[in-house]
């Protein structure tokens, strides 16, 4: 498993992003926010996020890979999602988890608030690194195939811009 974070402004977008495709996204579990509507989710956790309008950063956006060719089972991969969010300390808020099934391996993307249920503020110093060490322990617990090096056969090359 390998594990990208990213810490956004706005929930419009990056709800749309995950969820607004129906052939590539599928909502495996949501709480707090509507799964079925894009805008209507990113409104849920907008709502949220009001409650601390000095918090100008508060989507959570984790992207999980898993190795290609790995299948996952979906329940699996919920449990994986919630695991990880439990380790990155991040309870108590909105979240949802939607697979995309557009490339040639699985990946997951989850959304959270920054901001729990009581208005608090969740912290996400070192947050990046975090999720990189969760997510190889995380690829341990569950017996999952491990990303030790880069395998540039599996690389779709076509896909890279040029600076990649």
């Amino acid at each position: 498993m390998i594990s990208k974070v990213v810490i956004g402004k706005t929930f419009y977008g990056a709800c749309r992003y995950v969820c607004m495709d129906k052939k590539r996204a599928v909502v495996l579990e949501a709480e707090g926010v509507r799964d079925y509507d894009y805008k209507l989710m990113a409104r849920d956790f907008e709502l949220q996020q009001s409650l601390r309008p000095s918090l100008t950063k508060a989507v959570f956006h984790g992207i999980i890979r898993f190795y290609p060719g790995e299948k996952v089972e979906d329940n699996m991969i919920t449990e994986i999602a919630k695991d990880y969010l439990a380790e990155m300390k991040i309870t108590d808020t909105q979240f949802v988890i939607v697979k995309h099934i557009d490339k040639n391996h699985s990946h997951i993307h989850i959304l959270a608030n920054l901001v729990n249920n009581n208005g608090e503020t969740i912290k996400d110093n070192w947050i990046g690194l975090k999720g990189k060490k969760i997510a190889q322990k995380l690829t341990k617990k569950y017996g999952l195939k491990e990303a030790v090096s880069k395998n540039l056969s599996l690389i779709n090359l076509k896909a890279l811009n040029e600076k990649e």
